[in-house]
């Protein structure tokens, strides 16, 4: 979990919220992941993901309701399905076909929270469409917004969604450690509606997440979350999730 300025970011796999340490999250090569954004402030926010560089939500913008959550599932390339975020090795066969990015494996979501309520007077709004649902997942029920180029936004809701995952074969030798990009993953049916937004602050924040397949120069085998025991390298005592040194003989467990 990352917090900053009163925005909450999670990544989860399998419906599981995932570590994160010093900005970093640890997931199997092959894994089909979603963010979690969770908005504490009384204000709305407009979020921009933007995904090894790639704006994930295809130049439009989400809108989360004042002390409320949203899960981005998947690309946002229309507004009824699309494919989910799948985290996959970069292999020296991708980089000569795709390049080889400084920004690959980095999550970053930017935020702006709104200055004012929206101005209805003296303005012309188009019609838009408000909804609020409960996600699939057993998350609160969420009331969030995406907003494009135009100015229109979009409710996100959730259904029918596939969380299975399909773990390629993988030739460990021909890629370096932490190499890992986000690809198209399996469909899913994550639902969008129009919207507005009023006036927003000036000053935006940034969080910054890198996703990464190896740990201690081995392969993440399986996804390590918030209740993921830790076990020291230097004795091998299992810790509980919550210790950032072993209880045993003090060393640092990341």
């Amino acid at each position: 979990m990352v917090y900053l300025s009163q925005m909450v970011a999670v990544i989860k796999v399998d419906g599981k919220i995932m570590r994160e340490n010093d900005g970093e999250v640890y997931i199997p090569f092959g894994s089909e992941y979603s963010i979690l954004l969770k908005n504490l402030s009384n204000k709305r926010a407009l979020v921009s993901i933007t995904i090894d560089g790639q704006d994930v939500l295809n130049g439009s913008k989400l809108i989360i309701q004042p002390n409320n959550s949203i899960e981005l599932k998947r690309f946002l390339e229309n507004l009824d399905h699309g494919n989910r975020f799948k985290f996959i090795q970069k292999t020296d066969k991708i980089k000569n076909h795709r390049g080889d990015r400084a920004d690959d494996g980095i999550i970053r979501i930017e935020y702006w929270f709104e200055s004012s309520p929206p101005i209805a007077t003296n303005i012309n709004y188009p019609k838009v469409i408000y909804s609020s649902l409960e996600w699939n997942n057993n998350t609160s029920a969420v009331n969030s917004h995406i907003i494009s180029n135009s100015h229109l936004n979009n409710t996100i809701c959730s259904y029918n969604c596939n969380n299975s995952i399909t773990v390629p074969s993988i030739n460990h030798n021909e890629v370096k450690l932490d190499d890992g990009i986000t690809v198209k993953g399996s469909e899913c049916n994550q639902k969008f509606n129009l919207g507005v937004i009023g006036s927003l602050e000036l000053t935006s924040n940034v969080i910054i997440i890198q996703l990464k397949g190896y740990i201690d120069n081995k392969i993440v085998e399986s996804p390590i979350t918030v209740q993921t025991k830790l076990k020291c390298l230097t004795c091998g005592t299992l810790n509980k999730s919550t210790h950032k040194y072993c209880k045993e003989c003090g060393t640092y467990l990341f």
